[in-house]
C-alpha cells in the first residue's frame, strides 16, 4: 500500500503539471500514424515547463531531485490501482516520511499540500476523494468506482501547450 500510495501522489502532481500519459484519449485524440504526437509530453518536460509557478509554491530545484530527478521514487508499473482515497494516500505518505531523509520528507509534504490543498497529512482524515493518475477526483455518492468511463472536459483547460507566455498559476486549488 505505502508504494501504491507514492506512486498515487506522484501521479497526481504530474498531473497538476500537465502530464498525460499516451493512453490518455486527449493525447490519442491526434495520435499521428509516423511522427512524434506533439500532444504527449513526457513527465519531466510537464515538470521543467512549470518550474516557475512550482518555485512559488516552494518546491525549488532542490525539491524537484526528488519528484523528477535524479533522486526520483516513481516507478510507472502495470498495477491496476491508478487512484487511492486521499486519506489512504496521506496515511502512506506520512508513514514513508518518517522514514525518509528530511529533504525527501519536505519535498513529499509540499506536492502534498499542492495537489491535495491539506496543510498535513492528518488532515486528509474523512477527504473521500481520490488522488492518481487523473489527479483529484470526487467520489459522487452511489457511484461506482469506475472512473475510466467519464469524460474530463478539463483535460484541454490544463495542458499548456506552450503558446502562452504570460504566467498562469494552474496550481491554485
Amino acid at each position: 500500500m505505502l508504494a501504491n500510495g507514492l506512486r498515487c501522489l506522484y501521479d497526481a502532481f504530474y498531473y497538476k503539471c500537465g502530464y498525460r500519459p499516451k493512453w490518455d484519449p486527449w493525447v490519442r485524440a491526434t495520435e499521428p500514424k509516423v511522427h512524434r504526437n506533439s500532444r504527449f509530453k513526457t513527465r519531466g518536460e510537464c515538470v521543467q515547463r512549470n518550474r516557475k509557478i512550482l518555485k512559488s509554491h516552494g518546491i525549488n530545484k532542490n525539491v524537484l531531485r526528488y519528484l523528477s530527478g535524479d533522486k526520483c521514487r516513481y516507478s510507472e508499473n502495470q498495477d491496476a490501482i491508478h487512484e487511492m482515497n486521499i486519506a489512504a494516500v496521506g496515511a502512506a505518505i506520512n508513514m514513508l516520511s518518517r522514514k525518509a531523509s528530511a529533504k525527501r520528507a519536505q519535498a513529499y509534504l509540499l506536492v502534498w499540500k499542492l495537489v491535495t490543498g491539506h496543510d498535513t497529512y492528518e488532515a486528509a482524515v474523512g477527504d473521500n476523494r481520490l488522488i492518481g493518475t487523473k489527479g483529484i477526483q470526487t467520489v459522487e455518492e452511489g457511484s461506482e468506482d469506475d472512473f475510466e468511463d467519464k469524460e474530463d472536459d478539463e483535460d484541454e483547460d490544463d495542458f499548456d501547450e506552450g503558446e502562452n507566455d504570460e504566467e498562469e498559476d494552474i496550481f491554485s486549488i
